[in-house]
């Protein structure tokens, strides 16, 4: 008696709240959808890329501090953190300064990969050119040379010079803007002089390791003294080209866990990066792949980047006579 006294049921509109709950959906259902519109045009031209860098067979594109590999790029080519160790490596530099800086030079993995068997293959730019074709390594650390050089690059820089080979004028091109404000301008002698200094710990990460032309001929020894290290059908071999280089190539070969095929197998890794030539590879944009060797296809970065590594490597087949390790 309470209960019916209190409310009258058939005071409501039925139709009337139907009708409200029907254009209440229809509203949520056109905000949806102008949503959805709005964010595929704000993503479409990202999504595009995306796609583009798939069918090319890249996987990742990112930036980072610090070079082209990341933490999980270098445990994959160095065998490290339960990782396998690759069978093969070849790398390709205009100098090679900071990857056998930061991976040999301080943390040895070369020496590593070497003594297990790993076969190591290095393109660098050719140092017997240009004007300082006859120093050793151990030349540019004469005071008196480093004064040579000094002149050298100040009269380059400044228009009273011409740069004698490929090595010179990439690291003119890469110092350019560090030395002077613009093309022919004075240089600023004091930052030139820092730069051409060699620094006594060369695992530090300074501005003062010398010109291309001095790194390539550093590493060029430390390739000799690695060489010692191989065993187990490990070995190193170093190549120099000439004035084809367009990017820096680590590819390495080894064995990952397929878990769809719930099997090991092979598979090549690659990372390089995009940098203006004026920038250091530490402030570039990284790129990453892979694919399974038997799986490779012939539009894919993988196969374009291996392609050109072996055009190079065979062009240039007179090798450093140290290359051999012990089987």
């Amino acid at each position: 008696m309470i209960f019916t006294d209190a409310f009258d049921f058939t005071s409501i509109n039925y139709a009337e709240q139907i009708v409200g709950i029907v254009i209440a959906v229809f509203q949520a259902i056109v905000i949806a959808i102008l949503t959805k519109f709005l964010l595929d045009q704000a993503f479409k031209d990202q999504r595009l890329i995306g796609k583009s860098l798939q069918k090319y067979g890249i996987h990742k594109v990112h930036a980072h501090k610090g070079g082209t590999l990341s933490k999980a790029g270098r445990d994959v080519c160095f065998g490290l953190d339960g990782k396998l160790m690759p069978s093969h490596l070849d790398l390709c530099f205009i100098t090679g300064w900071g990857f056998f800086r930061d991976y040999e030079m301080k943390a040895g993995y070369l020496k590593r990969l070497l003594s297990n068997g790993c076969q190591i293959r290095v393109l660098l730019a050719n140092p017997d050119r240009g004007h300082f074709k006859d120093w050793k390594a151990e030349d540019y650390e004469d005071p008196s040379k480093q004064e040579t050089l000094l002149k050298y690059y100040t009269d380059l820089f400044e228009g009273r010079e011409e740069a004698g080979s490929f090595l010179e004028r990439s690291y003119a091109m890469l110092l350019s803007k560090k030395v002077q404000r613009e093309p022919f301008a004075p240089v600023d002698l004091e930052v030139l002089r820092r730069h051409l200094r060699i620094e006594e710990d060369k695992t530090v990460i300074s501005d003062s390791h010398g010109d291309h032309s001095f790194q390539v001929k550093y590493i060029q020894k430390l390739c000799h003294e690695l060489a010692r290290f191989a065993d187990n059908g490990g070995k190193i071999e170093l190549r120099f080209y000439e004035d084809e280089y367009q990017m820096p190539i680590i590819m390495a070969t080894s064995y990952t866990d397929a878990k769809s095929r719930k099997e090991y197998e092979e598979t090549i890794y690659l990372w390089t990066n995009m940098n203006a030539p004026i920038k250091e590879t530490s402030e570039s944009i990284n790129i990453s792949c892979y694919s399974p060797v038997d799986e490779i296809e012939e539009k894919t970065f993988v196969n374009d980047v291996q392609k050109t590594f072996e055009y190079l490597w065979n062009r240039y087949r007179k090798s450093n006579p140290m290359t051999e390790g012990s089987d």
